[in-house]
């Protein structure tokens, strides 16, 4: 294939794009956020507020790189959804900006995140000030989620709980996301990601672009009924096994 759409014209600009990222992360934690901490409000206000701005940040992130001919993105089919408080959104992961697109589309979304990411100079500011939830002890992983959820906060997990390998074509997808719908008792919002041609995928650097301009569709499903015996590992491994038909239905089991 030759290189053509763009192509070192897309390899500079998605650098630009990641530099942005950087240093809109070091703005909110060293400007913005300082200046919200002085509003009044309880932490759950607290929360939100910052939510929201970094709700915005990402539209403008997404934005920047559009605009830029980075990428484009087809988001029509999520959107009315998206915007109902108090979901518990799953999605396959295929891509590194997965979670940045869903940010963008939800106004109020928390996440589950790695615990290493809140020391990081970057992102430990608008991450503590949002709220998000670290992922460290298990059982208070699942509780925290359930607070969240009964708190009307959308949630946004990825079941595989890391990006799909390259050329892997059924992930094994961890129980966490079954766990925290069952304890919440609520049915889960899938949305289907795919990205085309692929690109920062597991394991790839954000300069091995695609020769093409890599495009996103989004689509969202009916809520995934939940077993009705309760939150037990019985039930968290079929409801794991539902959401493993969902995402890749291809894949004989």
């Amino acid at each position: 294939m030759t290189k053509d759409d763009f192509y070192y014209w897309r390899l500079f600009a998605t650098g630009l794009s990641f530099f942005n990222f950087g240093l809109g992360g070091l703005i909110l934690r060293f400007f913005i956020f300082p200046i919200l901490s002085l509003a009044p409000g309880s932490p759950q206000t607290r929360h939100k507020r910052a939510r929201k701005v970094i709700h915005w940040a990402m539209r403008l992130f997404i934005g920047q790189m559009r605009w830029l001919g980075v990428l484009t993105y087809d988001a029509e089919r999520v959107k009315t959804t998206l915007q109902r408080p108090g979901q518990l959104i799953i999605a396959n992961h295929p891509s590194l900006i997965d979670v940045v697109f869903l940010i963008s589309f939800v106004p109020n979304a928390n996440c589950i995140v790695r615990s290493g990411l809140f020391i990081n100079p970057f992102t430990r500011g608008p991450l503590a000030n949002a709220g998000y939830i670290p992922n460290r002890d298990a059982t208070q992983l699942i509780d925290d989620c359930a607070s969240t959820l009964a708190a009307s906060d959308s949630l946004i997990i990825f079941p595989e709980g890391t990006r799909t390998p390259p050329g892997c074509k059924k992930p094994k997808l961890q129980r966490g996301a079954a766990n925290i719908a069952l304890a919440a008792n609520i049915e889960p919002t899938p949305i289907t990601i795919k990205c085309d041609p692929p690109t920062l995928r597991k394991g790839e650097k954000w300069y091995q672009i695609p020769y093409n301009r890599p495009h996103w569709t989004f689509d969202a499903g009916e809520p995934l009924g939940i077993p009705g015996e309760g939150s037990t590992p019985k039930a968290a491994r079929e409801l794991t096994k539902t959401f493993s038909h969902y995402f890749f239905p291809e894949v004989p089991q």
